[in-house]
Formats: C-alpha cells, sequence, structure tokens
C-alpha cells in the first residue's frame, strides 16, 4: 500500500533523539544552556508562565528545510507534548499553541462521536507540511479559542488525527471501509473545524490483543508508521483526507480500493 504520509519537522527531531542518543539537559545542571538553546527555553518559560526541558538542538541546517537555530522542548514532566522553538530574522517563534488545542480537537471528536465506535482509540497532533518548521506566527499566550486558532492557521496547519482500529479476529475490509468513512463523515458534518484546515485521519488496523496494548495518546508523536507496524504487528492501514476540513467526498468503495494501493 503506498504510503501517504504529511510528516513535519518536529516529528523528525523527535525519532532523531532517540536514535542518536541525546541526553534531555536541565539547564540548572548543564553548561550548555548559556547558548542559544538556553536562550529559547528562557523564551518560552518568560512567554508561558511555566519550565521547559530541552530536548535537542540544531543551529540550522541539520535539516535541510530548516536553515536557522531551533530547539525541540517540551514542559517539565511532561515528554508527551515536545514542541519547536525556532530563531529567524533575529526573532523566536515557537509551535507551544499546538499542543495546547489538540486536547481541544480530542474532545470536539468526542463529542461528535460519542461511544458510537467501540474499536476505535484516537488521538490527535497538529503539525505543517513536509520538512517545515513547527511554529506559528500568532501570539497565544492567553486562553486559546479553538474556532479562532483554526481560522488563523487553516492556511498552514494540519489536524492528523491517529485512530486505532480493533478489526477482531478476521480483517473485513468492506466492514471497516464503511466504519471509517461513517467516522470522518460524521467529523465533518458535525464541523469538527468551522474554517478551511486540512483533516487527515489515519487509520491503523490491529488484532484485540495488540489493540488491548496501545495507548494513542503516547504514540501521536512519537513513532513513523514502520515503527508502529512492528510495535503493534500492524495489519494494513488506510488514510482519508479532507482537504479543506470541509467537504469529504470519497466513498466507501473508494476507501476499500485504497486497502489494496
Amino acid at each position: 500500500m503506498k504510503k501517504r504520509r504529511i510528516l513535519s519537522a518536529i516529528l523528525v527531531l523527535s525519532m532523531m533523539i532517540g536514535v542518536s542518543g541525546c541526553m534531555s539537559k536541565n539547564k540548572d545542571s548543564d553548561p550548555r544552556y548559556t547558548g542559544e538553546e538556553g536562550k529559547m527555553v528562557e523564551y518560552a518559560e518568560k512567554k508561558y508562565g511555566q519550565k521547559f526541558v530541552a530536548e535537542s538542538y540544531d543551529g540550522g541546517g541539520a535539516y535541510k528545510n530548516i536553515q536557522f537555530p531551533n530547539t525541540v522542548m517540551y514542559p517539565e514532566g511532561d515528554k508527551l507534548k515536545p514542541f519547536m522553538v525556532i530563531k529567524q530574522d533575529n526573532k523566536y517563534r515557537d509551535g507551544y499553541a499546538f499542543r495546547l488545542v489538540e486536547p481541544m480537537v480530542d474532545e470536539r471528536i468526542k463529542s461528535i462521536v460519542g461511544n458510537e465506535f467501540p474499536n476505535f482509540k484516537y488521538a490527535t497532533f497538529i503539525t505543517v507540511n513536509l520538512g517545515s518548521a513547527e511554529f506559528t506566527d500568532n501570539s497565544y499566550i492567553t486562553k486559546i479559542n479553538y474556532d479562532d486558532f483554526i481560522k488563523k492557521e487553516g492556511n498552514e496547519a494540519i489536524i492528523e488525527i491517529r485512530v486505532f482500529v480493533n478489526y477482531g479476529d478476521e480483517l473485513d475490509k468492506h466492514k471497516e471501509a464503511e466504519e471509517i468513512h461513517s467516522f470522518m463523515q460524521k467529523l465533518i458534518d458535525n464541523k469538527l473545524v468551522k474554517s478551511k484546515m486540512i483533516v487527515k485521519a489515519c487509520f491503523y488496523f490491529v488484532n484485540q490483543s495488540n489493540y488491548n496494548k496501545i495507548n494513542a495518546k503516547k504514540c501521536r508523536y512519537n513513532h513513523a508508521d514502520r515503527e508502529l507496524s512492528q510495535e503493534y504487528n500492524i495489519n494494513t492501514f488506510n488514510t482519508l483526507i479532507s482537504q479543506d476540513g470541509l467537504n469529504y467526498n470519497e466513498s466507501v468503495e473508494d476507501i476499500e480500493k485504497k486497502f489494496n494501493d
């Protein structure tokens, strides 16, 4: 099956951290925090009024589409919220707002689908296009308004929903195509977003025993498709995309065919 994957720089960097063996650095004990990396942490802490831990730093150029200094960090005590701070044109920008809005998206999905899909586990992340640094030019310091965020970020950001599906003892592609079509259609019809933003749902099909092991929220950032396949023995997957978040036109038959692509 062809992989249609939009992977942001934050995900690439997060995976590189594990491969390279870089240690998380605490600014109170590590002299490296006296440089640009430390300034980025100080910027984030001052802006959001909380403590952050730097995970990796790149002075620019390590990733071909990011030609400026950047640091991946996370809130102290919460490694499940990695985000990027960049320095461009002598100004700091960051993508922490994406992490703050993701629970809002999860809640919006829950309010739309309720308990209608008991064999689904899902979690959302908000990202940007392939190879781009994950940050926003808009400032979100006070409480974020969900609809306002979607409107402001819709031209650049993407909502990606990772959905793990328990197919039972045997995968019935037609039945699963009907289910995921219904899930996606409900999100669009019930206005998961009220203004334009790409909505992408990636469905991973696993048996009961692997489904029981999955914590969707822990998988939303830190795994590539190949790693997910190895860890949870994913049978197959399917990706549904609304290019504007407002319309979705694929049929069940279209989706079923994609299982074999």
